[in-house]
């Protein structure tokens, strides 16, 4: 939270010469301090913005993290599944020529 109001200027100094304008000037602050509230607002939803987004791509990139760490476990289950088949292959070739062998 930050105040908007009284305007200061940045420097914090005043100004030596009037502002050259052809306003009246209740009418050139109104107009002044309205723009000047339309950007800070406009500021305040460009943060809500940034920061949305943010948090939309951290979600994203831990899914994608996610979806990397199940494709390697698929990936290791795939190949000890294959393994086991292989090998429970291998024994039936072996128990068979055993059984052909010594019968």
């Amino acid at each position: 939270m930050r105040s908007v109001l009284p305007l200061a200027r940045p420097d914090g100094g005043v100004a030596a010469d009037a502002p050259l304008h052809h306003l009246a000037p209740g009418r050139l602050m109104a107009a002044l301090a309205s723009e000047y509230l339309f950007a800070e607002v406009a500021d305040a939803l460009m943060d809500s913005l940034a920061s949305e987004n943010a948090a939309r791509l951290r979600t994203m990139d831990a899914a994608s993290r996610n979806i990397d760490e199940k494709l390697e476990r698929l990936h290791r289950d795939e190949h000890v599944a294959r393994q086991e088949e292989m090998t429970a292959d291998m024994l039936d070739v072996v128990t068979g020529a055993e059984a052909i062998f010594n019968g």
